[in-house]
């Protein structure tokens, strides 16, 4: 089985709460109880860049919208290897997005929005959450009712 987390997202000190799922938009400020459970799979075989699939789910992951850079679930047309969906690594406590073998100059953010709390993947010099990994112990998203109609 791959290693379960949950995200606990801080800003300039300040708490934003954990990675949650609404719809198919992520957002920040959720409790422990709403987090998101995800599953880290390797990155063509890198030892540092995973694809962060939603756990209990069959092909559900943390991706960008090109065109919006929101972060979403999106579900690969045939495989996730063979997708565009972006997969991340964790570097200095910032979850940069990487595609094809390289980081983008993209990490994991507010919006420039400050009443809203979907998060997007911008520019490093922008405003980009400390992003801690923890482990969900038991947790998953099987008890998260936002998450029903995502689980196998």
């Amino acid at each position: 089985m791959n290693k379960r987390i949950i995200l606990k997202l801080e800003q300039d000190g300040k708490d934003f709460g954990y990675v949650k799922l609404k719809k198919d938009i992520f957002y920040s400020n959720g409790s422990k109880e709403e987090a998101v459970v995800f599953e880290l799979e390797n990155y063509k075989k890198s030892s540092d860049s995973f694809y962060y699939k939603v756990a209990d789910t069959k092909d559900s992951y943390m991706d960008v919208k090109a065109t919006t850079s929101r972060v979403q679930v999106v579900k690969p047309f045939l495989s996730v290897s063979s997708s565009s969906i972006c997969a991340w690594t964790l570097k200095n406590g910032i979850l940069r997005m990487v595609l094809a073998s390289k980081e983008t100059g993209k990490a994991l953010s507010t919006s420039e929005d400050a009443e809203s709390t979907a998060l997007y993947a911008n520019l490093f010099d922008g405003k980009p959450f400390t992003v801690i990994e923890e482990n969900p112990k038991e947790a998953s998203n099987k008890a998260n009712p936002e998450l029903a109609h995502f689980i196998i």
